[in-house]
């Protein structure tokens, strides 16, 4: 079967699925899709990674997106068979001259002045922008900036619900780092190590937690020494955003 060359567009999506890239561009394809391909899938393109050839394709999907040049591709005229994509036997690259690179989005520091790299894109499997850091490496990173008023399921000890603010703490907790609005901080768990940092070293003290995320009330049924998975949360720094969350620009 021939293979089909499909006119030069922007790149809109780029993803990695495993070892698979997936692909979109801007403009709709206008040539036969193969059958194969799913009716979700009707505009993505798949590269197998596990090719030289196909991660030589993958750097210049990088590439295009970072400095915004078009892109050629060359259909296969089959499909990746586990999922249903179309795949894409090469593409070639050409200067977008119309494209205004003063307005391409970064990644900044939370400080709103240090550059992490360029935005190039979302990855709905890693649920955030993909970006391109500044070190030069081709591989996209991503971040996605995760917040809430309060932690969920936090006690206090005292009455009114203030000062620190105690979680169950799990061994192998793989949770994203949060920003919590209330205290205008990041949050991690303290280590364990000094008297107050778990919830049964404060013996006989009553708990309290907060109603509906308002209103201060009272655990009735139990006391803090009985409580050793609980921890304190202590305020921390993002390892990529620092104090604050990362800002796109």
């Amino acid at each position: 079967m021939s293979a089909s060359t499909i006119a030069a567009s922007s790149i809109s999506h780029l993803e990695v699925a495993g070892q698979t890239a997936i692909f979109t561009l801007s403009n709709p394809k206008t040539h036969q899709i193969p059958n194969c391909v799913s009716a979700q899938n009707h505009e993505k393109w798949a590269v197998n990674l596990n090719s030289l050839q196909g991660q030589a394709t993958y750097s210049l999907l990088v590439t295009a997106l970072s400095k915004g040049q078009f892109v050629t591709v060359t259909s296969a005229n089959y499909c990746d068979t586990d999922l249903a994509i179309e795949i894409a036997n090469g593409v070639s690259l050409t200067a977008n001259t119309d494209r205004d690179v003063t307005h391409a989005l970064a990644l900044y520091k939370g400080d709103g002045t240090t550059k992490i790299g360029k935005v190039i894109g979302w990855s709905d499997k890693h649920h955030g922008y993909l970006y391109t850091p500044l070190t030069g490496s081709i591989k996209p990173d991503s971040y996605w900036h995760y917040s809430k008023r309060l932690p969920d399921y936090a006690v206090f000890i005292t009455p009114d619900c203030s000062g620190d603010m105690y979680k169950r703490y799990y061994e192998n907790n793989h949770y994203p780092l949060h920003f919590y609005e209330a205290v205008n901080s990041y949050l991690t768990y303290a280590d364990g190590t000094q008297h107050g940092d778990k919830l049964s070293d404060h013996g006989e003290s009553r708990m309290y937690h907060l109603l509906d995320g308002i209103t201060c009330q009272v655990i009735t049924e139990n006391f803090a020494h009985i409580y050793s998975q609980y921890r304190k949360m202590v305020k921390t720094t993002h390892p990529l955003c620092g104090e604050k969350p990362c800002v796109i620009k």
